[in-house]
């Protein structure tokens, strides 16, 4: 069994249809699987991918039994549909996902030019909106990053926030010598602690439409 016909089979279950329509997003259901513990892995291998019977999946899981391997494949399937997980195993659902990025950035488009003609009318600039400013002036050394990613960031001429919500891509961050996967997570999860959720949620898409 090919690796897509393995991810089908995973989404058909995650999901419960007969079909997937062309829905499942292969790339991101075998990045799902491969982030399960080890005893989840094999047991959904054997038994999906090689067709073996749970008792042959059990004693391929190391000599355990039937029971054993049906544990393990629900709790695979468990973690599975967890949103946070199955959310990149759809592509209608990436779909949606960047639709409601594009609708929210819209929206805050709007509000902007609305602030801004008040602003130019001369009435005074609303405090949210100065806030938000305030703090996209901040510097990356007050955001808590690992001395490593903060002097990447550094020779990469990000020194604020605003440099970094300036960023359509981690692509020239990635690819420079040093700044791995570790990097990136630190700095999505770093963004999301002061407040940039939509900011990490455009990079998380581009991301996983990317690879």
């Amino acid at each position: 069994m090919t690796n897509s016909e393995y991810a089908i089979q995973i989404y058909l279950r995650v999901f419960n249809k007969a079909l997937d329509n062309g829905d499942a997003y292969v790339r991101g259901i075998l990045d799902a699987v491969d982030a399960l513990e080890p005893r989840e892995r094999m047991a959904l291998d054997c038994h999906y991918r090689l067709g073996q019977s749970l008792v042959m999946t059990g004693i391929a899981m190391w000599g355990s039994s039937p029971k054993a391997a049906k544990n393990a494949i629900d709790k695979a399937f468990l973690k599975l549909r967890n949103p946070s997980r199955h959310k990149d195993m759809s592509v209608s659902a990436m779909l949606e996902r960047r639709d409601n990025l594009l609708a929210d950035a819209s929206a805050k488009i709007e509000k902007l030019y609305e602030s801004l003609e008040l602003l130019i009318s001369g009435a005074p600039i609303d405090p949210v909106i100065q806030a938000e400013l305030d703090a996209r002036k901040q510097s990356v050394c007050e955001l808590g990053f690992s001395t490593r990613t903060y002097n990447h960031l550094l020779r990469a001429g990000i020194r604020t926030t605003d440099d970094i919500l300036k960023l359509e891509t981690l692509e020239e961050l990635v690819a420079r010598p040093g700044f791995g996967v570790k990097s990136r997570d630190e700095l999505l999860s770093k963004m999301r602690e002061h407040g940039y959720d939509d900011w990490a949620d455009r990079m998380e898409l581009e991301i996983s439409i990317v690879t």
